[in-house]
């Protein structure tokens, strides 16, 4: 038997338990400052030589144009090349004069100026006189208070030389680009201004070059430019992209040339090049306020949005400002604790590098907006205080904080007090620490799922956390920074191997589904050992800016990992791999396999001698096949039975097992023994389905007579044992390769009964199989012996028609079967409800312990379970009960489709030729979806495959059958588009080509589909009034119902609009329309029922009238539906799933066909209205089975509390409801009309 989900030998309520205890702590006792600030990144390792410096390999791409003037290049830039210009690795120096300073030579931005305005504008009077002044040798610093010449308002009052400054932006710019072009990043700078290179350096890594940028901090031109127009300050610097820079200087060739003319009348240089950029480039600028600060220290206004900010920029520093900031900034980084640089932030500016330190000016109450906040803390004494709650201490000292004297202490108190500098808004800052702690619990939750990955775990719940993690964080960088600069942000390896990593753990949970695991075991064990990987390696870089923070959650997976690969290693050596010292030998785990047509059954019997191999019921073992191409795959099994013999009797080369002398009786000498010194023959029952055990089975075929000799390694054991052996009495309820939990414990039974030590008087097998040879089979060898005992029996049933007595035989088995079989062998499906009621009902008259175990499909340990919780309810207190995992599930739809899997959709049943059709979409095995066919003579069945085969194979659903009034009729289908083909006569072939229906706005509407229009999926196709309607369900997720019209069968179809709205709770719809006696009928799913949602509704139905133009009214859902427009007749016979309403009751197909009403409780009822009982009735009939004590059927009028007027008595009938023919007889003592 395969296993998909074993069980831990860990409980899993331990680890429920053990899991809220930790997000519980993480939770509340966390460190407030845990997450990172907003803009933190790591910084690159610094420099020997200068710690303010970045390397220059980071900043090679960087060029640094410093615009200056004549008048002041000696007096500022001297400071300037002794500090931070000492980082540029490239630098360019501009002014309005062409000079040098030492070996740096300084560029005439302006001699390419337009000469007219050169020789003649009075702006350009001090470039003259500069000019003069250099020829004559005069010193021109003296210039520096020449006044401006001009009498325009926009230069009044100031010198000369700022009048002249404007001019040299556009060509600075164009210089910049010809002296070194195709740099990544232009940065714009004056003499006044100070750079922190690493914040510059990490901050540009942020955005992409190839993108034309225009970045710094922005000033409005309202007046004159209007609303939304900003220039970048140029005292505070300014960035443009290489693509910028491209655009500006080489597709805009002569661009600042054609701009001199224009430049007199405009205002500043920097509110030049943003009109320029706008006009010319169509680019507007970036904002890096407030890291680009136009301030100094002593000027700067802190408030809240700057405080937890990197610094980038600041202006007006005079030179021995410049030079103190330059050494403090070497002392911030020269003192960090951490390995890694941090930024310096505007908090740091304020507290951690001004504190004590004196400059020129002198700032009073430099905290402005936060002097006066404060909250107060309660310090405890003791470690015992320190649980305590702050408003639960007492008699503790109380400490004034001041939450703006560092981030932390602000941090802090942003649970205490509103005005909080960490965060801009209270939003925020509740936004963040859910970003925070969701991801920090995350972090700490993931070396748990890979300890109990796979083993019934509940720790899931950190891939949750993280997809919380990761949506907050990005909607807070989306509301608070932009998206433009979340995409810039995007493009670092942390952040996009942070979204790798939730995406991979979105796929781990998407691929762990039961569907995936069982069809495609191979594909699953794949993708989750690579997307695990991925999932780790992303999270280590994620997190890799906060320093090895972090790694301590992540490297214990690694380690366990690890040691579980080991484990099993050395638990493969031990169990395949026997050394015996004293001769000298290794012997190896030796197996055959052998495959039963008849029963579809692979038999695998493994020897092996290993120490571990000590059996027990409840064990499994995972199976690998190494010489093959995929022998890395490992699936798990139940041991079904195993032998012991003596390893004196051992020829460790020789020995070759013979499959037809294994030996079968479980030896209680054996049982509980240590079992070094004895080899082992472990048996597994292996129903092939896909992937390895289909591969396995093929390599039977095509070895002689069915039986080879395959290298299969062992990994185990492991599993539980359930202590059956304290139960009175057992019943062990299997179908199909289930068996192999039900054998184990029979065997042990046998065992232990014999030695004295099993308080167990009977057990009793329930074996459902679709081949009776399986059957054979095992009674003929392993439970030869238990079939003889008097305290053991089994019911035995075959769901295989075709291996069932035909007409007129008996079920007895044959002659020869009695020697295996000691029940008969019954053809269909048990009662399991009633074989576990029975049991149930007698151990609680006797007093006795009753066990019942179950391994199965998942509808027949469904069944089990409601059954026994039936049992207890009603007083049976001495059941228990017990599941084992049972992972290749057979549902009914197989039964009739064998080609196809679980998956069956929504289809459509049409009558013609005295029979019914159903036209049904599933998935084949292993493959996309298919649209089958199966008839009946009724249409309740039973249902037959009518080909054996699907119908259609093209991956689509819906579909619907209309037979025109020709006679052809036709087969749509649709999701996703829409299709047809004409079927045959037969109804279960198709001729000529499928045809795809042009899907167009005019014929389905303008929707949100992917072409565009409304149509999605559940097409209904009818004709009425010589009109063609094809109604659908549109615009999913969640659908609504719109119909659209046509001349023909096959359009072409004009859209009409809605029907129905989405309403319901309904996720997904599907439309249908029938006439029926007069009226016109639509239904549709409701999901308005207790319990309803998307994919659990009901079907609901509506009356209505169409328009007298021929189209549909709007329509709504209603509660009550469709009125009832005829009476039920009670004098004939009517099946009794014919009810206007229920309670509790299911329903079930019976296997002669029909439907029947089942599990049926005390309370539940079945209503039915609109009955004519005429005159008046005497006596009621029912055809009615119960294998239990029987019990009775009340007939009310009104209510369930109404007037009664029956009562049926039902015996205990102890037979299936087909071997009833007449039904029982039930009297009324009065009429009832």
């Amino acid at each position: 038997m395969l296993l998909t989900n074993p069980r831990a030998p860990l409980p899993a309520a331990l680890a429920a338990i053990s899991t809220v205890l930790l997000l519980t702590y993480l939770y509340f006792h966390a460190s407030l400052d845990a997450g990172p600030h907003l803009l933190s990144i790591k910084a690159s390792t610094q420099p020997a030589q200068l710690s303010q410096c970045p390397p220059a390999s980071a900043i090679s791409n960087i060029v640094l144009s410093i615009k200056t003037g004549a008048t002041e290049a000696f007096e500022k830039l001297p400071t300037q090349l002794l500090t931070i210009l000492q980082c540029a690795d490239t630098l360019l120096l501009f002014s309005d004069l062409e000079q040098d300073i030492h070996s740096l030579h300084i560029h005439d931005v302006l001699s390419r100026y337009n000469p007219d305005f050169l020789a003649h504008h009075a702006d350009f009077e001090l470039y003259r006189k500069q000019k003069e002044y250099q020829a004559e040798g005069r010193d021109i610093q003296t210039l520096s208070t020449m006044k401006d010449s001009n009498s325009d308002w926009r230069t009044a009052g100031h010198n000369a030389a700022w009048a002249l400054d404007k001019y040299k932006f556009l060509h600075m710019i164009e210089r910049a680009w010809e002296l070194q072009p195709d740099k990544d990043w232009y940065v714009f700078a004056e003499t006044d201004t100070y750079i922190v290179w690493r914040n510059l350096m990490q901050w540009l890594q942020r955005f992409d070059p190839s993108e034309p940028l225009y970045l710094g901090r922005g000033e409005p031109m309202k007046k004159e430019e209007g609303d939304g127009f900003y220039f970048a300050h140029g005292g505070s610097g300014f960035v443009l992209s290489r693509a910028a820079m491209y655009d500006f200087c080489v597709t805009k060739k002569g661009l600042a040339s054609r701009w001199d003319a224009r430049i007199p009348d405009l205002w500043f240089g920097d509110y030049v090049v943003a009109k320029a950029l706008k006009e010319e480039l169509d680019l507007n600028l970036t904002s890096a306020a407030p890291m680009f600060s136009g301030h100094k220290p002593m000027s700067l206004p802190i408030g809240a949005g700057i405080w937890c900010r990197p610094v980038i920029t600041q202006h007006h520093l005079r030179s021995e400002e410049v030079q103190t900031l330059w050494m403090l900034e070497d002392q911030f980084y020269t003192n960090s604790s951490t390995s890694s640089l941090p930024h310096i932030r505007f908090s740091h500016l304020f507290r951690d590098i001004l504190s004590g330190v004196k400059f020129p000016e002198l700032r009073s109450e430099w905290d402005n907006l936060s002097q006066d906040n404060v909250y107060t803390v309660k310090t405890p004494r003791t470690k015992a205080q320190a649980h305590n709650k702050p408003e639960e201490r007492t008699g503790e000292p109380t400490v004034e904080s001041d939450p703006n004297s560092s981030p932390d202490a602000c941090h802090a108190a942003c649970e205490v007090v509103e005005t909080c500098f960490h965060w801009d808004e209270k939003s925020q800052q509740l936004w963040r620490y859910v970003a925070d702690r969701t991801g920090i619990m995350a972090y700490a939750t993931l070396p748990l799922i890979w300890t109990f990955a796979g083993r019934n775990n509940v720790l899931t719940w950190a891939t949750v956390l993280a997809i919380v993690h990761s949506a907050v964080y990005t909607w807070l960088f989306v509301e608070f920074e932009g998206w433009g600069m979340f995409r810039r942000e995007f493009t670092q390896l942390w952040l996009l191997l942070g979204v790798v990593a939730t995406v991979t753990m979105c796929l781990l949970l998407l691929f762990s589904v039961s569907w995936l695991r069982i069809k495609f075991y191979e594909i699953f064990l794949v993708l989750h050992i690579l997307l695990s990987v991925v999932t780790l390696v992303g999270c280590f870089l994620h997190t890799s800016i906060f320093d090895a923070r972090y790694d301590a959650y992540l490297w214990p997976i690694v380690i366990v990992w690890l040691l579980d690969r080991a484990l099993r290693l050395l638990r493969l050596i031990a169990c395949n791999i026997h050394v015996r010292l004293g001769k000298q030998v290794i012997n190896r785990t030796r197996s055959i396999a052998s495959y039963s047509k008849e029963s579809d059954v692979i038999r695998l019997d493994i020897r092996t001698s290993s120490f571990l191999a000590q059996p027990a019921a409840g064990q499994f073992y995972y199976l690998y096949q190494p010489s093959t191409w995929q022998g890395y795959e490992n699936h798990p099994f139940t041991l079904g039975a195993w032998s012991s013999q003596s390893s004196a009797s051992e020829d460790a080369d020789t020995y070759l097992l013979q499959h037809d002398d294994l030996p079968n009786e479980f030896d209680q000498s054996d049982f509980g023994s240590k079992y070094q010194s004895t080899v082992q023959n472990l048996t597994f029952w292996i129903r092939p389905y896909d992937g390895w055990t289909r591969r396995l089975r093929d390599e039977c075929f095509q070895s002689t007579e069915g039986i080879m000799e395959p290298t299969i390694l062992l990994e185990g054991p492991y599993g539980h044992h359930c202590h059956l052996s304290s139960f009175d009495s057992v019943l062990l309820i299997a179908g199909g390769t289930g068996i192999a939990s039900a054998v184990p414990y029979i065997l042990e039974h046998m065992a232990l009964s014999k030695a004295g030590k099993s308080d167990t008087t009977h057990m009793h097998l329930l074996w459902t199989v679709r081949q009776a040879y399986f059957i054979k089979e095992v009674f003929g060898q392993e439970l030869r012996t238990a079939a003889q005992r008097d305290d053991f029996s089994a019911d035995l049933f075959c769901t295989r028609q075709s291996e069932g007595p035909k007409h007129g035989e008996e079920q007895q088995p044959r002659g020869e079967e009695n020697e295996y079989l000691r029940s008969r062998l019954q053809y269909g499906r048990p009662d399991i409800a009633a074989a576990i009621a029975k049991a149930a009902t007698r151990g609680e008259k006797t007093g006795t312990k009753v066990a019942v175990l179950v391994c199965g499909p998942p509808a027949m340990a469904d069944e089990a379970r409601l059954a026994v919780h039936r049992s207890l309810k009603h007083g049976c207190h001495g059941l228990e009960y017990f599941e084992e995992s049972f992972g290749c599930v057979i549902a009914s739809i197989i039964t009739t489709f064998p080609w196809a899997d679980l998956n069956a959709w929504a289809g459509q049943i049409i009558a013609r030729n005295n029979k019914s059709y159903m036209y049904l979409p599933m998935r084949r095995r292993g493959g996309n979806m298919a649209i089958g066919v199966a008839v009946a003579n009724s249409i309740t069945g039973p249902w037959k495959d009518a080909i054996g085969k699907p119908l259609l194979e093209n991956g689509r659903i819906d579909p619907t059958v209309w037979i025109d009034d020709n006679g052809q009729a036709y087969l749509y289908f649709a999701n996703p588009g829409l299709f047809y083909v004409k079927l045959n006569p037969d109804m279960i072939s198709h001729s000529g080509s499928i045809v795809q229906v042009p899907t167009s706005v005019a014929s389905f509407g303008s929707g949100r589909e992917p072409d565009g229009t409304t149509f999605a999926e559940g097409p209904w196709i009818y004709k009425r009034n010589n009109m063609y309607y094809l109604v659908y369900a549109a615009n999913c997720c969640s659908e609504d119902i719109r119909y659209s019209t046509g001349p023909s069968i096959t359009g072409p179809w004009t859209y009409h609009g809605i029907v129905m709205a989405s309403a319901g709770n309904s996720f997904t719809n599907h439309p249908a329309i029938i006439d029926f006696k007069g009226k016109s009928y639509f239904f549709y799913h409701n999901g308005a029922l207790p319990g309803g949602s998307g994919y659990t509704r009901s079907i609901a139905v509506e009356a209505f009238a169409y328009n007298s133009d021929g189209t549909i009214p709007l329509l709504t859902m209603t509660n009550a539906g469709a009125p009832q427009i005829g009476t039920l007749n009670p004098y004939t016979r009517n099946e009794a799933e014919t009810m206007a309403f229920s309670s509790g009751i299911q329903t079930q197909a019976m296997t002669e066909g029909g439907i029947a009403i089942v599990n049926i409780e005390n309370g539940d009822y079945v209503k039915v209205a609109g009955v004519a009982f005429g005159n008046g009735a005497k006596s009621f009939s029912a055809r009615i089975a119960s294998a239990t004590n029987g019990g009775k059927i009340e007939l009310r009028l009104g209510s369930v509390t109404g007037t009664l007027v029956g009562t049926c008595n039902v015996p205990g009938t102890n037979q299936r409801m087909a071997d009833l023919a007449d039904g029982i007889l039930c009297y009324q003592w009065s009429n009832w009309d």
